[in-house]
């Protein structure tokens, strides 16, 4: 199959993703054709319909079953949907022929082995489960920001992160009420949209995390990959969006559950109810443990700061960043009791056992 670096249609990848998970559920459909003025290069705009082009035997019901199915996925735009063989205008058909692109040609070639932000270890199976291991991924995390948070350390409004199910105001109270649990989302916006489904305003404080594996100096032991469960190949969304809507689960959903707890991964990848292709990551808390931040950013009403939590590439902490506060008007003060801290000892004696193997080892090589 021919892979396009180029993308010039004004979709992602997972927006292509989204629409094969549902064309490739029916065996009638042989063939899904992007075509009109998403295929001429800017000549389209945001709101530009997706034209597609659907081959194969297809009856009406089958037809209205995917237009359906479409229209419930979070697409910010209108679809246009018409079956190949019975296109009766000569021109359109010419058209789709001669311009009309099969959109699994805009896939990530690496999308059904491995879901790479960085870069992933081979999946390994746990009976019917598919688990993954990762040494390096980003994660975001939105919360709305009110003033009770004023003057609270980030290792404070980290920690507040993580909360235990049965917290009325958490998302999955009624799912694995006996464990603390943190949602997070694979991008900025996706946390954004996230956070703002459940009547965030635009007050938010973001949290940009990685697994402190990752660095090249840790500040957590021990130094341990991040065990995941792909909740997306399992239908995980699903079973959540009945969850939350109080729907009773089927047995086969709640075998699924029970697999995960057996398993007892860090954390579990689905898919984003609210950004189109974005991934969705619920933590446990043994997976929260491992994660370390890389920013936290405060917007509130025209004020906007960031406190760096660690630097370069290399995911170097700053673990003096976790004694830092926000004032009014989003300016940052520090509080020096943090550095006391048995939090801040043990983090800093870990890092630096790190760099003095590190120059030790550059030493020797010398």
């Amino acid at each position: 199959m021919t892979f396009r670096y180029e993308n010039n249609t004004g979709l992602s990848r997972g927006a292509f993703q989204e629409i094969l998970d549902i064309t490739d559920e029916f065996s009638e459909i042989e063939q899904v054709k992007l075509f009109g003025k998403r295929v001429q290069k800017d000549r389209y705009n945001y709101k530009t319909k997706i034209e597609l082009a659907l081959f194969g035997k297809i009856q009406l019901r089958l037809f209205e079953k995917i237009e359906e199915e479409l229209t419930e996925r979070p697409f910010k735009q209108e679809f246009n949907l018409v079956i190949y063989n019975l296109i009766k205008d000569k021109d359109l058909k010419k058209e789709i022929d001669t311009n009309g692109i099969d959109i699994s040609e805009f896939l990530d070639p690496w999308a059904n082995t491995r879901y790479h932000q960085a870069g992933f270890s081979p999946i390994r199976q746990h009976g019917s489960l598919p688990v993954f291991t990762t040494d390096e991924f980003s994660f975001y995390r939105c919360v709305q920001f009110d003033d009770n948070l004023y003057g609270k350390a980030v290792s404070e409004l980290h920690e507040g992160n993580l909360r235990m199910n049965n917290n009325l105001q958490n998302r999955y109270s009624s799912f694995l009420n006996k464990y603390k649990i943190s949602y997070w989302a694979d991008s900025q916006v996706a946390a954004q949209e996230e956070v703002k489904k459940w009547g965030a305003s635009n007050d938010l404080l973001t949290f940009w995390a990685y697994d402190d594996g990752s660095s090249s100096f840790p500040t957590i032991s021990p130094r341990e990959p991040l065990v995941i469960v792909d909740g997306i190949g399992l239908g995980f969304d699903k079973i959540l969006k009945k969850i939350e809507s109080r729907e009773l689960l089927t047995s086969a959903e709640k075998n699924i559950i029970e697999q995960i707890e057996q398993e007892e991964p860090d954390c579990l990848i689905y898919k984003s109810a609210t950004t189109l292709g974005a991934r969705n990551f619920l933590f446990f808390e043994k997976g929260y443990k491992k994660l370390a931040l890389r920013e936290v950013k405060l917007s509130v009403g025209e004020a906007h700061n960031t406190i760096q939590c660690a630097s370069s590439t290399d995911y170097i902490a700053n673990l003096e960043s976790y004694g830092k506060f926000f004032e009014e008007k989003a300016k940052v003060k520090m509080n020096d009791r943090y550095l006391n801290s048995e939090e801040y000892k043990q983090r800093k004696r870990i890092k630096d056992s790190y760099l003095a193997n590190y120059f030790s080892a550059g030493a020797v090589n010398d």
